[in-house]
């Protein structure tokens, strides 16, 4: 049976037979009846993806809480130019 999808180790048969990478985007079994494949992640590669998660949404939060800075600084000078306020400076 050729399978039209990207070869990977996890995948498996039910019944416990290989599965083999036959091209780049192939996989190939040998059946005599109906089979299972399924994919499953190992414990290490789940790991690594809540992990990947987790550092993209500490850099969004990062992001987002540097730009409420600026914005928030930007909004104070442009309210100032509007109302005409003035800093004085004091010169010795």
């Amino acid at each position: 049976m050729l399978i039209a999808s990207t070869f990977h180790p996890d995948w498996q048969r039910g019944d416990g037979e290989r599965v083999y990478e036959a091209a780049p985007f192939f996989m190939l079994t040998f059946a005599q009846g109906p089979a299972a494949v399924s994919f499953e992640r190992t414990r290490t590669e789940r790991a690594g993806l809540y992990a990947s998660g987790a550092t993209l949404l500490l850099l969004l939060f990062i992001t987002a809480w540097s730009c409420r800075g600026r914005l928030a600084r930007k909004g104070r000078q442009d309210i100032k130019q509007i109302t005409g306020e003035h800093t004085a400076e004091v010169g010795a």
